[in-house]
């Protein structure tokens, strides 16, 4: 795909030559004396949507994988909305194929409006666990879904809040924020939730971003999903991008029953 639009970010606005790759969106200047080639990697979109009213779209790109997790908002109008009401239908049909297009090859179609609870530990790693919560939340909401939050104020409190959470099926995924300690509190609190009993519920995808000072349990998942051996802050970014793309990887949970318990 490829087509001529005026591209607004951060406030500049610049005509661009758009292509749509498999890999990356190909935004190429018509004049090259304004600008250079960007290049916004597929894997990095976290977000496309129509900017109504008119024919132009939106695309939530995150500029920085790491720890950060800065994003940055592209408005992409077609030179032509402008026009004749004909032509502007026109255009508005095109904006929604590049939507379309967009997502599919992104990984993104059906992620947006999915309801997300984080559970962000404050004193995981070196008290850094509340603030990446809080940039998780801003990357998920700008990914269109809908995010609530809780932070976790002492030991047990994940287990007890997910064990308590009567209405815990409008979640499709709970994401923790920490290292592999509120991890397994989590997983208790959805064996213990009697509402996880039922088979007419159903039960939330389970995500970690790792947020501790081991996060075993994150690196593995994120080996498993990458293929590859992950390092640093970019085992945060894959974890992110699960979340949002809905990816899935089954695991193997084991009962230990104990004289006092069952964990």
């Amino acid at each position: 795909m490829c087509q001529i639009f005026s591209v607004t970010v951060n406030r500049k606005r610049r005509q661009y030559s758009v292509s749509l790759w498999p890999r990356s969106l190909e935004l190429r200047p018509t004049d090259f004396t304004q600008g250079r080639v960007v290049e916004l990697l597929t894997s990095r979109i976290v977000g496309c949507s129509i900017d109504a009213p008119g024919a132009s779209f939106r695309v939530v790109y995150c500029t920085d994988v790491g720890s950060t997790l800065d994003v940055k908002e592209y408005t992409f109008e077609s030179a032509k909305a402008a026009g004749a009401a004909v032509e502007a239908v026109r255009e508005r049909v095109a904006a929604d194929r590049w939507v379309l297009e967009v997502q599919k090859v992104a990984g993104l179609k059906g992620s947006s409006g999915r309801s997300v609870l984080v559970v962000a530990n404050p004193a995981s790693g070196r008290g850094g666990g509340e603030l990446l919560g809080r940039r998780v939340k801003r990357v998920l909401t700008r990914a269109g879904l809908k995010v609530e939050t809780v932070t976790t104020e002492h030991k047990g409190h994940a287990r007890e809040y997910i064990r308590d959470l009567d209405d815990i099926d409008r979640f499709d995924s709970i994401v923790v924020v920490s290292g592999d300690g509120v991890v397994h509190e989590v997983v208790n609190g959805l064996y213990e939730n009697k509402s996880c009993d039922s088979t007419q519920m159903r039960t939330p995808k389970l995500s970690v971003v790792p947020a501790g000072s081991g996060n075993a349990l994150a690196k593995s998942l994120s080996h498993l999903k990458s293929k590859t051996k992950d390092s640093g802050e970019e085992h945060i970014w894959s974890c992110v991008s699960s979340v949002i793309r809905g990816g899935t990887h089954p695991m193997d949970l084991f009962k230990l029953t104990l004289k006092k318990e069952t964990r």
